[in-house]
Parts: structure tokens; C-alpha cells; sequence
């Protein structure tokens, strides 16, 4: 399986994220949430040139973002939230998330089992969070994204987060 940009069993999804927060916390937890970086709500075609499997051999699969756009003010047009990711940074090999005020050079995204369906966002006309929802779907049927990956800033600056 890859996706056409990347190597046999690799995925790349280019993306616009937007730092947000969760829903219902009081001390919150940093969320991205990912939307296709153009236009339009193709996340990723996934590819499936060399499947053994008869039913899945050379076949691609369109995976779509699904959920609610951005407030007009981010500036992302009409494309809809895919993914919700968690963010934090990787110690020792293990994924911790991010405390208010922390900084690191060496970040993490966790996208959970169970995936994060909405967060709230700013947005800068109404001087609000608004709640907004993020899914995918892959063949016209509920799919989801799981995984931890590790994120550096180019430069190896500091970066954290603070509410």
C-alpha cells in the first residue's frame, strides 16, 4: 500500500493544520486538526499496486475529509477537518502530552485508536471558540487514522504550548 507521493508502504498526506483545543476541558489539551492541503476534501488516494489480494490489486481508494471547515478567518477555504491529532512530544520512545507553557525541540502527534471527532478552534471575526468536527471516509464508508508520529521544526527551535 502507498499513497502516490510516497514509497511502497508509505503514506503522505500534505495537509493545513489548525492548533485547537479539546471540547469539554477546562485545562485544555492541544489538538491539529488536519485538512487536505488543496482544495477540495481528498485526504489521500491510497494505492494497491502490488496486493496479492485479487480484490484490492491495482485498485485505488479515495480517503475524504468529511467533517466541518475552518472559520472563514484561517483562511483554508471550503475544505473540510479530516483528522484530529493530539500534541505533545515523544520521550524516551513514549508519546507525553503537551503541558501548558513547555517547551521542546523534538514534538509528537498521537492520532488515537479511538479517533478525536471535534475541537474548539478561534476564530478571529467573532472573538470565539467554535467547536468543529473532523472525520474521514475511504470508499464511501467510516474510516479512521491511528498512529504517533514525531515532529521537528526546522532549525531545531523550541516550540510549546500555551493557553
Amino acid at each position: 500500500m502507498k499513497s502516490p507521493t510516497g514509497a511502497a508502504g508509505e503514506i503522505i498526506v500534505p495537509v493545513k493544520t489548525l492548533l485547537g483545543y479539546a471540547v469539554a476541558e477546562t485545562i485544555p489539551t492541544a489538538y491539529e486538526q488536519f485538512f487536505p492541503a488543496e482544495a477540495g476534501n481528498i485526504f489521500v488516494t491510497l494505492e494497491f499496486p502490488g496486493s496479492t489480494c485479487g480484490a484490492l490489486k491495482g485498485t485505488k481508494i479515495k480517503v475524504n475529509a468529511t467533517g466541518g471547515t475552518a472559520p472563514k478567518a484561517v483562511g483554508f477555504g471550503e475544505r473540510n477537518c479530516g483528522v484530529i491529532g493530539e500534541v505533545g512530544k515523544i520521550k524516551a520512545g513514549v508519546f507525553e502530552l503537551a503541558k501548558d507553557g513547555e517547551l521542546f525541540k523534538v514534538g509528537g502527534l498521537r492520532l488515537p485508536t479511538t479517533a478525536i471527532t471535534e475541537e474548539k478552534v478561534w476564530n478571529s471575526e467573532t472573538k470565539t471558540f467554535v467547536a468543529v468536527k473532523c472525520s474521514l471516509t475511504a470508499a464511501g464508508t467510516a474510516a479512521t487514522q491511528s498512529g504517533t508520529a514525531s515532529i521537528e521544526l526546522e532549525g531545531m527551535e523550541e516550540f510549546g504550548v500555551e493557553s
